[in-house]
Parts: structure tokens; C-alpha cells; sequence
């Protein structure tokens, strides 16, 4: 019997070092690959790491830089956020040039080297950022219809013999960022309380660095299961019913802290007040309420300062781990 407890998530076959450098490995391997957009019906642009000539001298001086890693593949981020950084722009008074990279680790080098002012990162990228020293704090979170908490589900192929988690840990997985809690930190914190080596786990598997990526590896056979966002499965299940139709759910982990918008702490408290302020007012306009549909959101909140701590507790144990491995 599979070991899927029960919960919100929309579905059942259909759309989130020196001691770690072995849990990090899979940086390395990361590509960026993206496009120059002119979005001329709002003031944003996306860009990739070697477009920056390309943009507009007045606006690369008073831009809004806001960095968004491609939890989905980089037109699906591109879809998803493009409005919305209209959106704040509109309402700060300032164009914002959404920054997109593919790997959290280059979002956090980002927000580390002063390059944006706003950026959306994933639990683990936060957790792991601040415990090196980032200098951030949580603006706001995204708040999908079940609430805010996402969870992390390993998926294999509907006609699949595996049943439960312990199955896919003894295979062949697909993982997204090292980084990424529900991608990475979860199922190989999960397997090293469930007993398994999590670094034979990590040599077996092969990272995607998208979770669209790593639903595709397993539709495709080239993995035995994969650990995803259930927030990137509920939006393939609205979008894309071809590919999830062919994959079921065997394990859905407790629920897990959303992750944050976060702004550099240096950054200018007019403009942190004016983001934060148009985050939180997206519900209260027709326009807005599109957008977060575009977003698969019901809004944005205020943040809560203890709501990190269980997430950060699960996760100490792996960290140990593989400090002590190294």
C-alpha cells in the first residue's frame, strides 16, 4: 500500500561545501539558458546573465531588479511572472527587470552580491542562505487555496511496480536544485531516517533543475521516481494532463513552510514598503485577482517569523550527515 497520507493537493496522476559539497554537487552541472523579452504593454523585462546590454540604459539605472529561479521550465516562469512584475512596477513607479536563473544557488548569489532587490527563492535556498550569512529578510508569501504550506511528493509512473517512498529511494530518482527543499532536502532527509544511505541515493540519481523537468524524467522512463513541489504538480495537473495523466503519487511528505519573497535588508524601506504593499493589495482588484490565478494563488500574506523553524529542524539531521561524511 502506498504511504500517501492524506491532503489538499489536486490530483492523483496529474501539475515547488566543504561539509555539504557532496549535497551541492549538482550546482555545478547547472545551465542557464533564456531569453531577452521587451514587454512593451508594462514596464518588465526578463533577462539572462549575458543580456544585460540589451536593456534600456534609463531603465537598467531605475529598474527594480526581481530574480525568479525557473522552478518551471524558463517560458513557464517567464508566463507566470512577467505580469506581475508589471504589476509592482506600475505601483512603485519604476520599471522592474525580472531577473530569471536556473538554479537557486545563483538566485542566492544574486541577493549575496547586491544584483537584485526582490527575489523569490525556495525554502531550502532561504534556510540555507540565511545559515551562511544572507542577509535577507521575508517580505512576503505566496498563499496558494489550500493555504500556505506546499508539500513534497515522490512520483513514479502509473504503471510503475514501485509502491512507497522506500521503493524510489532504492532506485533510480530525478531531483530538481540541490537546493530545493521538496526537490532535494526533504527525500533525502526522508531517506536517511528511513534508514537508506543518502549518498548512494544521490549517486544513483540525476538532477533536472526544474520540477517540470524531473516529471518528464519519470513519464519518459529515464527514472524510476522523482521528489517535486506539489505546487508545480497542481499547475501540471490544471495545464498539461498528457504528461501527469501517466504518473501517480506513492508518498506526500507533512506540510512544509511556503516559500518566502525575500529583499536584501540594506534594501531602501520606501521601496521595501511600497513591494511588500503592492504584494498584499493583488487581491483586492480584479486585475490583481487574474494575475494570482495566473500564479495559481489565492494572494499574498505577511510572513510569520516562527513558521521556518519545523522546516529547518527537519533538515538538520541531513546537514549533519553529510557534514560528518565530510
Amino acid at each position: 500500500m502506498a504511504d500517501t497520507p492524506p491532503g489538499p493537493t489536486v490530483g492523483a496522476g496529474g501539475r515547488g561545501c566543504g561539509a555539504l559539497g557532496f549535497l551541492f554537487l549538482g550546482l555545478i552541472l547547472a545551465s542557464v539558458a533564456g531569453v531577452v523579452l521587451l514587454l512593451p504593454e508594462r514596464p518588465v523585462v526578463l533577462i539572462d546573465s549575458q543580456s544585460s546590454d540589451r536593456i534600456n540604459p534609463r531603465a537598467e539605472h531605475e529598474a527594480l531588479r526581481f530574480a525568479v529561479a525557473s522552478v518551471l521550465s524558463p517560458e513557464g516562469t517567464a508566463e507566470s511572472y512577467r505580469s506581475l512584475g508589471g504589476w509592482l512596477g506600475e505601483r512603485v513607479d519604476r520599471p522592474v527587470r525580472l531577473v530569471q536563473r536556473r538554479t537557486y544557488g545563483e538566485i542566492n548569489g544574486l541577493l549575496e552580491q547586491g544584483s537584485v532587490d526582490i527575489a523569490l527563492v525556495c525554502t531550502g535556498a532561504y534556510l540555507r542562505g540565511v545559515a551562511d550569512g544572507l542577509d535577507v529578510e521575508p517580505l512576503v508569501i505566496p498563499v496558494p487555496p489550500h493555504g500556505p504550506n506546499y508539500w513534497s511528493l515522490t512520483i513514479v509512473r502509473r504503471d510503475s511496480d514501485f509502491k512507497t517512498f522506500d521503493d524510489v529511494a532504492a532506485g533510480r530518482m530525478a531531483f530538481t536544485d540541490p537546493l530545493s527543499l521538496s526537490g532535494h532536502l526533504y527525500p533525502l532527509a526522508l531517506a536517511l531516517k528511513r534508514g537508506h544511505d543518502p549518498g548512494e541515493v544521490l549517486g544513483r540519481a540525476i538532477h533536472t533543475y526544474s520540477h517540470d523537468g524531473s516529471l518528464h524524467a519519470v513519464a519518459d522512463g529515464l527514472v524510476d521516481g522523482a521528489a517535486v513541489d506539489s505546487l508545480v504538480w497542481d499547475w501540471e495537473v490544471r495545464h498539461d494532463s498528457e504528461v501527469t495523466g501517466e504518473l501517480r503519487i506513492v508518498h506526500r511528505s507533512a506540510a512544509l513552510a511556503i516559500q518566502p519573497v525575500v529583499v536584501p535588508r540594506s534594501l531602501d524601506p520606501e521601496i521595501r514598503d511600497g513591494l511588500r504593499s503592492a504584494l498584499l493589495a493583488l487581491d483586492d482588484s480584479d486585475e490583481g485577482r487574474e494575475i494570482l490565478r495566473g500564479l495559481g494563488l489565492r494572494s499574498f500574506d505577511e510572513p510569520s517569523p516562527e513558521m521556518y523553524r519545523s522546516t529547518e529542524e527537519l533538515i538538520t539531521p541531513l546537514l549533519r550527515h553529510f557534514g560528518e561524511a565530510g
